[in-house]
């Protein structure tokens, strides 16, 4: 399979016509549709089905785009990589969920940036499994996970930041005035947590096994999804605090105090561009001086 011809198969997604792909890339609409049919023939599947309003993907083709988007960004990523001379350039991609450790992130990236302003970063926001899912196929330089959620073969360094547990609740709520809140707080209520399975194996052993037993009507991958299901209703979200304020919403610590630190993964048995490996040394050493800093 061609990267060429998986080029012509997304344009063709696209634009939901084999004319206005042809066009846009220049090609007969003959030599488009073999193309096609050869493809289709390699895979041993439909990829397109005909519509009145043009062609669309089946579900095969739907798994084939994903894919090739995916080979596609790693194909800029190789490029980026082998192009960086003496000043780092390039982008630096990185995986991480909604944690406040992003400020302390955001700071290291910062410096990095500022001392080499060729570089760019983009992020990806994902759960614990699909960052690590990420990191294996090469499509992400670094994660950023709770320490809970890791799995072997990955290297981690620890944010000085805590990550706190508690509930959301909205501001009308009648827990909305308490300033901690406890296992027993939550009875009678419908509850929302996550569905990571780490976490929530965390949180039960540390709040007992009638945690597992309160009333749950939901789990969220992410949190700010979530959020909007408690507004003007008595419904409570368990989940880590967020690093911004939601509107309307009251966020209220566990008692006993839960806190989980986050981490930065990479995988520990893999070639690195330069880019990448001077970043990673950066983020050693900041971490380090704020560890320093904080004794």
């Amino acid at each position: 399979m061609e990267l060429r011809v998986l080029h012509y198969f997304l344009y063709v997604a696209n634009e939901g016509s084999i004319t206005k792909a042809a066009k846009r890339l220049h090609l007969t609409q003959p030599t488009l549709s073999r193309q096609l049919k050869q493809l289709e023939e390699e895979l041993q599947c439909r990829l397109f089905e005909r519509t009145p309003k043009g062609l669309i993907l089946t579900s095969q083709g739907q798994l084939l785009k994903q894919h090739a988007l995916e080979m596609f960004r790693l194909e800029e990523k190789i490029k980026d990589e082998f192009q960086q001379e003496n000043e780092f350039s390039g982008t630096l991609v990185i995986g991480a969920g909604e944690f406040q450790s992003m400020g302390e992130f955001a700071e290291i990236v910062k410096l990095f940036q500022t001392n080499h302003p060729a570089v760019t970063v983009e992020l990806v926001s994902g759960n614990a499994d699909f960052i690590q899912q990420k990191l294996t196929q090469g499509l992400l330089d670094l994660g950023i996970i709770l320490e809970v959620n890791q799995k072997e073969g990955y290297t981690s360094l620890y944010f000085e930041t805590k990550e706190q547990f508690g509930v959301y609740v909205d501001t009308h709520h009648p827990l909305a005035t308490k300033r901690l809140i406890n296992l027993a707080d939550l009875d009678h209520y419908a509850l929302w947590r996550s569905k990571n399975q780490s976490v929530q194996a965390y949180l039960i052993e540390h709040l007992g096994a009638d945690y597992h037993n309160k009333k749950w009507i939901g789990e969220y991958t992410l949190l700010h999804n979530c959020l909007y299901f408690l507004k003007q209703t008595d419904q409570i979200c368990v989940s880590l605090k967020l690093p911004l304020q939601h509107p309307d919403l009251i966020f209220i610590p566990f008692e006993p105090d839960l806190s989980l630190k986050t981490i930065a993964i990479y995988q520990t048995n893999q070639l690195r561009s330069p880019l990448v490996h001077a970043f990673l040394e950066h983020l050693k050493s900041m971490l380090f001086v704020h560890e320093i800093k904080k004794k």
